[in-house]
């Protein structure tokens, strides 16, 4: 696991405003690379958009704020979502196919009220059409991963509890997340 770049001198990302007619979202392509986190963001209106995963997870505490670079230009992230992408990475070296991701924290202008207020009404219709949701429970230590194991393998009902207790579940959006969601990908 690579150490996360907490600041960046470099300019920062700037995004491109979106169009609410017709309703349009950003998806991120990550690139394959090794060391730092490359993403490409690319806009497309929400009812023509390819096939993507949308992630659903826990923000996490503000600081400390890392960087990932998106058309490559640095963009902060919270250290979760930096873990997932590493994460992620990983699993797209096995299964290249998975192209486009939705990401709220990074796909959404979060310094633009506007935009946030408006694609926050649109999450169900992006949930939706996402062909499938991606649970990330955090940078689990071996205990959870062994119980989301048992609880793959057994349906062990205490497995499952272990599972439930990771703050992911404490989120007011969880309910609509995981309702709208075609496939859920632990």
């Amino acid at each position: 696991m690579s150490s996360p770049d907490y600041s960046s001198p470099e300019t920062p990302y700037s995004y491109q405003p979106l169009h609410p007619k017709p309703p349009q979202i950003r998806l991120l392509s990550l690139a394959p690379t090794s060391g730092p986190i490359h993403c490409e963001i690319s806009t497309f209106d929400l009812a023509s958009a390819p096939p993507y995963k949308a992630l659903s997870y826990v923000w996490g505490a503000p600081t400390p704020a890392c960087s990932i670079y998106i058309n490559d230009q640095p963009l902060p992230v919270r250290e979760n979502l930096f873990r997932f992408f590493e994460a992620y990475r990983d699993v797209r070296k096995r299964q290249p196919s998975d192209r486009h991701l939705w990401i709220d924290q990074v796909c959404i202008n979060q310094g633009d009220v506007g935009e946030r207020s408006s694609q926050v009404q649109m999450m169900s219709d992006i949930y939706t059409r996402a062909e499938s949701v991606v649970v990330w429970l955090g940078h689990g230590d071996e205990s959870a991963y062994a119980a989301a194991q048992r609880f793959r393998d057994q349906r062990d009902t205490h497995a499952l509890s272990v599972v439930l207790n990771n703050p992911y579940f404490s989120r007011m959006w969880i309910v609509q997340e995981f309702l709208l969601a075609r496939r859920i990908r632990i």
